[in-house]
Formats: C-alpha cells, sequence, structure tokens
C-alpha cells in the first residue's frame, strides 16, 4: 500500500487592520498568529489580536492589531490643611488668637495608564504615598460673654470650686 499524502495546504485571504493601515494577506497558516508572523506583523507583550491568536484563518477574516502601551505617572498633589477651633473663656467674645499656623502637606500618587492604538482607555490608582502629614491650624476664638448685671435683695454666699463667693446688692459687686 502507499503512503497518503496530506491535502495541500487551504489558502484563505484575510484582511490585516494593524498600526492605522489596513492590507489584504493570503496565507495557508494555520493560526491567525502565524498569519501575522507571514506577514511580519510584530506583536508587543501587551498588544490585543481581534479575533484571538490561537484561531484558524477563515477567507474573509478581518484581523485587527491593537497596539497595548502602559506606562505609569507620577503626581505630586498639595494635602490641604484643617482649621481647629479652640474655645477660650478668658477672652473676650469674638477675639481670635492663632496657636499654629496650618502648613500644607504633600502625597504622591502614582497612575497606571492604558493606551490602545495611541488612544488613552485606562487610568487607575496604583499607589498613594503621604511625603508630607498636613499640620493643622489652631485657632483660639474668645468665647467670654457679657453678663448683665442681676439685682440682688439681701446678701448672696456660696462656695465655687473651694472658693467661697459673697455678693450684694448686685450680681456685679
Amino acid at each position: 500500500s502507499s503512503p497518503l499524502e496530506a491535502p495541500p495546504p487551504r489558502q484563505v485571504t484575510i484582511t490585516i487592520v494593524a498600526d492605522g493601515e489596513s492590507s489584504s494577506h493570503t496565507t495557508s497558516a494555520a493560526t491567525v498568529a502565524d498569519a501575522l508572523a507571514e506577514a511580519q506583523i510584530h506583536l508587543g507583550n501587551l498588544d490585543r489580536v481581534e479575533p484571538g491568536e490561537y484561531l484558524a484563518p477563515d477567507d474573509g477574516m478581518v484581523v485587527t492589531v491593537v497596539r497595548v502601551l502602559e506606562q505609569f505617572q507620577t503626581v505630586e498633589v498639595e494635602i490641604l490643611y484643617q482649621q481647629q477651633v479652640v474655645r477660650n473663656e478668658g477672652l473676650p467674645e469674638g477675639e481670635r488668637r492663632l496657636l499654629q499656623a496650618g502648613q500644607p502637606g504633600l502625597e504622591e500618587i502614582v497612575y497606571r495608564i492604558e493606551y490602545h492604538d495611541g488612544l488613552e482607555v485606562d487610568r487607575r490608582m496604583v499607589r498613594r504615598t503621604v511625603l508630607e502629614p498636613a499640620m493643622d491650624e489652631i485657632v483660639m476664638i474668645g468665647s467670654q460673654g457679657t453678663i448683665s448685671p442681676v439685682s440682688i435683695e439681701g446678701t448672696l454666699a456660696y462656695i465655687s470650686g473651694g472658693n467661697g463667693v459673697v455678693m450684694r446688692v448686685t450680681s456685679t459687686n
């Protein structure tokens, strides 16, 4: 008996869209990846092929190569400081004193940016690091109110906080 002969490879014509150009390519390759290699279209690690690289090419198939580029961008952003208010009854109402000046902080944000054929399609924050924390501003505000004197008939005596207090005629005496 004579050995069986393999059938001749099937020739198909596909359209390849890559790098902004479209071209027809006749091939007998077993996979889309092999057909791209025949057409001298080299794929990077992140590049994408539609339909998949391991499919068998069909006559009239359109193969699209999307060039994918990944970049990392580092941005420094100012952290705003907050204001803390401390009330003090020893100061007249409305008087303000700065106890500590506010200082903005600084943080570093790293973004991963993905480009498809030169167009940005995805931006994600990868890392956020506080380089210098913000220092809050502290302001003291007087809350001592003016109290209207109250008339007192007789004498009022009491002990408050270990101190004896005696008032006669008005609450201001």
